[in-house]
Parts: C-alpha cells; structure tokens; sequence
C-alpha cells in the first residue's frame, strides 16, 4: 500500500467514526424525546394513575 492509500483509508474510517457517533446521539435524542412523551400522555392522563400519585404526594404532606 501507498502512503496514499493509507491516508485515504484512514480517512474513510474517519468519516464512518463520525456517522456511527451521529447516529448514536440521534438514537440518544430520539429515546429521551420517546420516554418523555410515554409519560407525558400515558402516565398522568391516567386518571386511576393521577389518583394514586396525588394521593401519595397528600399522604406524605402532613399538617400539624
């Protein structure tokens, strides 16, 4: 192999380093945006769900 080629191949694996490492950060957004919207829409439009978690938060507050 030339030095030539060698730079080139370097180059390209380079290149695919950083499509790999875009993509992971993507796939990482993509994730967080799916968990939130889960819990945003299922989670407290429950209304059994919302009952138990607001009954828990009153439970835990107590008044002297």
């Amino acid at each position: 192999l030339s030095s030539r080629d060698v730079a080139v191949c370097f180059a390209l694996w380079l290149l695919y380093i950083c499509v790999v490492m875009v993509l992971c950060m993507l796939l990482l957004v993509l994730h967080a945006a799916l968990v939130y919207l889960y819990y945003s829409v299922f989670f407290f439009n429950d209304t059994a769900t919302t009952e138990i978690y607001t009954r828990s938060l009153v439970g835990s507050v107590r008044c002297v």
